[in-house]
């Protein structure tokens, strides 16, 4: 029996494909959460840098970053002159990131042409589900691999301004107690770790409400907040307390387990908004074609869970097979360093805060 490979799959109008089957709840790439995807994509993970992608034919491709670093107090004169002399010239920094475009995540899989003929499943129904599969496995790799790599990512506390140093170690984490001493108070929550998360947030430069990223110990006080209702203990309205001192909770176990892997610790990451980056290459981006018979279609395809674009090639052989093929390379990074100088009470903060949850 012979087969015309048309008919097995229309290529283009996958991504509309995709939509469809997500809203009818059979997308798998929709049953897990994706946390820290959301938040890099998202609109509200924006700041005032201009990126630009620098060309080159090798497999590196280079990010240019320009910013202009904070002013330091130092350089303003406590005379007021009113005068045209000169005064300093501000100019800009870059930061230039590298991004391997080999480096990623891939997910294939090759189908045997004359088989598709015993599922009882339309052809081009089958393949969007086997396409949503893959973008489905291929993104919960790159799940994993941007909580790594944003668990890596933090910087300093501010020091001054009051920020409690006896909680800090060294400048670069900050332990809190969930529960007031089980001696002292029978191992009840305790509303100052909250406290203190946002207060160091504010006080190390956030410009926005802290995004918590973690699981374990910290989703369980985190769950406990949101049931306090109006209790009162020890004369603190918990409820005013906690409207008063928001913060934006993503559980996310695989930061859980990119900060602690098989260790009991309790290590968490608070981000603020616009300061971490998801850099992303798709060469197959806007060279959406058709190639005759050994390479159906290249192009991009988006995932609509979360929004991001994939590599999508599907490749028909003279073994009347089909392999259709997801991937895309990434990378996440962070603020530059230099962006506050070291006089700057900011100097090494960047947005991206270690804590860790110590009780007793």
């Amino acid at each position: 029996m012979s087969y015309n490979i048309s008919t097995l799959i229309e290529c283009p109008n996958v991504q509309v494909a995709l939509g469809t089957i997500t809203e009818k709840g059979l997308n798998p790439g929709a049953s897990e959460p994706a946390p820290e995807l959301q938040f890099l994509t998202s609109s509200l993970n924006e700041r005032g840098l201009q990126q630009s992608v620098v060309p080159g034919q090798g497999k590196l491709k280079t990010v240019q970053v320009v910013y202009t670093p904070r002013r330091l107090e130092s350089t303003v004169s406590a005379t007021v002159t009113t005068g045209c002399d000169d005064g300093t010239s501000p100019g800009q920094l870059s930061t230039l990131y590298e991004l391997d475009e080999t480096v990623g995540a891939e997910a294939k899989e090759t189908y045997v042409i004359k088989d598709l003929a015993y599922i009882c499943q339309s052809n081009p129904d089958y393949f969007d589900t086997q396409v949503a599969a893959l973008i489905d496995v291929a993104k919960r790799k790159m799940q994993t691999d941007v909580a790594n790599q944003m668990s890596a990512l933090f910087g300093w506390f501010a020091t001054d301004g009051g920020e409690n140093v006896s909680m800090l170690t060294g400048n670069s984490l900050k332990t809190v107690k969930t529960k007031y001493t089980a001696s002292i108070d029978g191992g009840k929550w305790n509303p100052e770790a909250l406290q203190e998360i946002i207060y160091s947030a504010k006080n190390s430069g956030f410009t926005g409400t802290p995004f918590i990223f973690g699981s374990g110990e910290i989703y369980r006080y985190l769950s406990l907040a949101d049931a306090a209702a109006n209790t009162s203990d020890g004369g603190i309205d918990f409820a005013k307390f906690i409207n008063g001192n928001s913060a934006a909770f993503m559980q996310s176990y695989k930061m859980h387990n990119a900060l602690n892997g098989s260790n009991p610790t309790n290590y968490f990451l608070t981000v603020d908004a616009g300061s971490l980056f998801l850099l992303q290459y798709n060469r197959l981006k806007d060279n959406i074609s058709m190639t005759g018979d050994d390479a159906l279609w290249m192009g991009v395809v988006v995932d609509p869970v979360s929004g991001i674009e994939w590599n999508y090639k599907v490749i028909k052989t003279c073994t009347e097979k089909i392999t259709v093929i997801v991937s895309s390379a990434y990378k996440v990074v962070g603020l530059p360093n230099d962006i506050y100088g070291a006089t700057d009470r900011l100097y090494k903060t960047n947005g991206v805060l270690k804590f860790g949850i110590t009780n007793s």
